[in-house]
Protein backbone atom coordinates (compact mmCIF):
# COMPACT_ATOMS: atom_id res chain seq x y z
CA UNK A 1 0.00 0.00 0.00
CA UNK A 2 2.89 2.31 -0.63
CA UNK A 3 3.18 5.10 -3.13
CA UNK A 4 3.63 3.79 -6.65
CA UNK A 5 6.01 5.41 -9.10
CA UNK A 6 4.56 6.63 -12.40
CA UNK A 7 5.65 4.84 -15.56
CA UNK A 8 6.81 8.03 -17.29
CA UNK A 9 10.10 9.90 -16.90
CA UNK A 10 10.78 11.37 -13.47
CA UNK A 11 11.21 15.03 -12.69
CA UNK A 12 14.54 16.09 -11.22
CA UNK A 13 13.02 18.49 -8.69
CA UNK A 14 9.51 19.45 -7.71
CA UNK A 15 9.87 22.74 -9.57
CA UNK A 16 10.68 21.13 -12.93
CA UNK A 17 7.67 21.08 -15.23
CA UNK A 18 6.26 17.61 -15.86
CA UNK A 19 7.20 16.07 -19.23
CA UNK A 20 4.63 16.89 -21.87
CA UNK A 21 3.23 13.96 -23.78
CA UNK A 22 2.93 14.51 -27.46
CA UNK A 23 2.99 12.74 -30.77
CA UNK A 24 6.26 11.01 -31.56
CA UNK A 25 8.53 12.95 -33.83
CA UNK A 26 8.49 11.89 -37.41
CA UNK A 27 11.90 10.86 -38.67
CA UNK A 28 12.64 12.72 -41.84
CA UNK A 29 14.89 11.41 -44.55
CA UNK A 30 18.33 12.98 -44.42
CA UNK A 31 20.66 13.21 -47.42
CA UNK A 32 23.22 10.79 -45.95
CA UNK A 33 20.68 8.11 -45.02
CA UNK A 34 20.59 6.37 -48.38
CA UNK A 35 17.88 6.19 -51.02
CA UNK A 36 14.27 6.47 -49.91
CA UNK A 37 12.35 3.22 -50.16
CA UNK A 38 8.71 2.95 -51.13
CA UNK A 39 7.71 -0.72 -51.20
CA UNK A 40 9.55 -4.00 -51.22
CA UNK A 41 9.00 -6.38 -54.13
CA UNK A 42 6.77 -8.43 -51.86
CA UNK A 43 4.72 -5.34 -50.99
CA UNK A 44 4.25 -4.47 -54.65
CA UNK A 45 3.16 -8.05 -55.38
CA UNK A 46 0.65 -7.92 -52.51
CA UNK A 47 -0.84 -4.68 -53.85
CA UNK A 48 -1.07 -6.22 -57.33
CA UNK A 49 -2.75 -9.35 -55.94
CA UNK A 50 -5.21 -7.22 -53.98
CA UNK A 51 -6.16 -5.30 -57.12
CA UNK A 52 -6.51 -8.61 -59.00
CA UNK A 53 -8.88 -10.07 -56.42
CA UNK A 54 -10.97 -6.91 -56.07
CA UNK A 55 -11.34 -6.49 -59.82
CA UNK A 56 -12.25 -10.16 -60.32
CA UNK A 57 -14.84 -10.05 -57.52
CA UNK A 58 -16.37 -6.83 -58.82
CA UNK A 59 -16.69 -8.14 -62.36
CA UNK A 60 -17.90 -11.52 -61.07
CA UNK A 61 -20.76 -9.86 -59.19
CA UNK A 62 -21.89 -8.30 -62.45
CA UNK A 63 -21.95 -11.72 -64.12
CA UNK A 64 -18.72 -11.44 -66.13
CA UNK A 65 -16.60 -14.02 -64.31
CA UNK A 66 -14.03 -14.96 -66.97
CA UNK A 67 -13.45 -11.38 -68.21
CA UNK A 68 -13.17 -10.33 -64.56
CA UNK A 69 -10.48 -12.91 -63.82
CA UNK A 70 -8.49 -12.09 -66.96
CA UNK A 71 -8.88 -8.34 -66.49
CA UNK A 72 -7.98 -8.64 -62.81
CA UNK A 73 -4.80 -10.53 -63.60
CA UNK A 74 -3.81 -7.96 -66.20
CA UNK A 75 -4.63 -5.07 -63.84
CA UNK A 76 -2.59 -6.67 -61.03
CA UNK A 77 0.41 -7.10 -63.33
CA UNK A 78 0.04 -3.52 -64.52
CA UNK A 79 -0.07 -2.18 -60.95
CA UNK A 80 3.05 -4.17 -60.04
CA UNK A 81 4.96 -2.86 -63.06
CA UNK A 82 3.85 0.74 -62.50
CA UNK A 83 4.93 0.66 -58.83
CA UNK A 84 8.29 -0.83 -59.84
CA UNK A 85 8.86 1.88 -62.45
CA UNK A 86 7.87 4.67 -60.05
CA UNK A 87 10.38 3.36 -57.51
CA UNK A 88 13.09 3.10 -60.17
CA UNK A 89 12.50 6.70 -61.29
CA UNK A 90 12.57 7.90 -57.68
CA UNK A 91 15.91 6.17 -57.18
CA UNK A 92 17.31 7.76 -60.37
CA UNK A 93 16.21 11.24 -59.22
CA UNK A 94 17.70 10.62 -55.76
CA UNK A 95 21.05 9.59 -57.29
CA UNK A 96 21.05 12.66 -59.52
CA UNK A 97 20.45 14.93 -56.52
CA UNK A 98 23.23 13.23 -54.58
CA UNK A 99 25.70 13.67 -57.42
CA UNK A 100 24.71 17.35 -57.84
CA UNK A 101 23.26 17.02 -61.34
CA UNK A 102 19.94 18.60 -60.37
Amino acid sequence: MGVEEPDGPRRETLWDPPPQPGPPRERRHRPGDGPPHAYSTRGKAIVGALVTVLYAITMGLRGDVLPGVVGGILAGILIFLVLREVERQRLVRWRQRQSGQI
